[in-house]
């Protein structure tokens, strides 16, 4: 490494709610970087109290910051307004970095200072942090190893692309520069949950130029954790059922949040936003079985999405206009056979 590139310092912030277990381990993944360790800032953003880890977190002089809130916005916000790095890293407490990690990204960043997002893929963990062969998003994960760095800015953003690499997945993905961490502050403030799910369309809309770096792989942690299309199939699942419902009622709030604050300051975001938004609604009256409000919901969103122009929505409309044709053709079956005809919509939606 050039002495050019040891330059770049990082705040990496880590948060925590209740999973006291893994946070330490996260906390180490950072410190075994293979990178100069006084170029390294640690903010840890917890809503529990713990003797033993507070102390372990004084002795190895980590900034820790203690919230009631239970928003993952609002933690990350919190952090970010304490960093003082040229690079701002995200990281939940059950996952954890690899150790190239750090000094990957600098060298990105000194080769081009006009990025401004960095995001890389990951690699499937066991509780013991050994990486475990499982047909967890597979084709997604395969996909994203055989890439070259990829350079995605407003010119050439294709919601495909995005897909493919799973973007919409996993905070700790997540790398900012300074300025582009501190103009995020007021809007993880308004998201509870929703952060990945959010921040890809967030950064389009706001012009932002992003790198995806194909050799860097974060330590994702598989514990009982399924992929939504899995989930919502097992119909025989009462519970499971409508925990995902309730889930996806407590996204929308997300998604009305960011919507207010945008048709202030980006309108066009603010209608793209709006348009997810209604597409999630219809999913909901999907699981819901709610054959009226299904119809209703997908007359809005033909009513809003035809009005939308720009090469950057033309992908994404063609996508959603297909699943909206297959479930005007399906909705009318959930008078005769209402399980099966969830399972195939959800089939043919995600």
């Amino acid at each position: 490494m050039s002495l050019l590139l040891v330059t770049t310092r990082f705040s990496v912030v880590i948060i925590a709610y209740k999973r006291k277990e893994f946070l330490i381990k996260a906390v180490n993944s950072v410190l075994n970087q293979n990178y100069p360790k006084e170029l390294i800032e640690i903010i840890v953003v917890k809503s529990f109290k713990d003797d033993v880890i507070d102390r372990t977190l004084s002795e190895k002089l980590i900034k820790s910051i203690y919230t009631e809130s239970k928003s993952i916005g609002k933690k990350f916000s919190l952090g970010f307004q304490d960093s003082s790095g040229d690079i701002i890293c995200m990281l939940e407490d059950d996952d954890a970095f690899s150790e190239l990690k750090l000094k990957t990204i600098a060298e990105v960043y000194e080769a081009d200072k006009q990025i401004d997002v960095f995001l890389n893929g990951y690699d499937i963990v066991d509780t013991e942090g050994k990486v475990i062969d499982v047909n967890f998003y597979k084709q997604n994960r395969e996909f994203q190893s055989k890439q070259p760095l990829i350079k995605i800015d407003s010119r050439n953003y294709n919601p495909d692309l995005f897909q493919s690499l799973n973007l919409y997945f996993n905070n700790s993905r997540f790398s900012f520069t300074k300025s582009v961490s501190q103009s995020l502050i007021p809007i993880l403030n308004l998201i509870e949950r929703g952060v990945d799910v959010l921040m890809p369309n967030i950064w389009i809309g706001m012009n932002l130029n992003i790198a995806f770096i194909p050799g860097i792989k974060n330590k994702f942690m598989m514990r009982n954790f399924k992929p939504r299309k899995e989930r919502l199939m097992n119909t025989q699942s009462s519970n499971a059922l409508e925990n995902e419902i309730e889930r996806s009622q407590l996204l929308l709030g997300d998604y009305i949040s960011l919507i207010k604050y945008f048709h202030e300051t980006n309108i066009q975001l603010a209608n793209f936003i709006e348009l997810e938004f209604k597409m999630r609604e219809i999913m909901i009256d999907v699981l819901s079985l709610s054959k009226r409000k299904l119809l209703h919901d997908l007359k809005e969103f033909y009513k809003t999405s035809i009005y939308r122009k720009g090469k950057k929505y033309k992908v994404f409309l063609r996508r959603t206009y297909i699943s909206y044709l297959k479930v005007s053709l399906l909705s009318p079956f959930f008078i005769f056979d209402p399980e099966i005809t969830r399972r195939i919509i959800i089939r043919l939606m995600l």
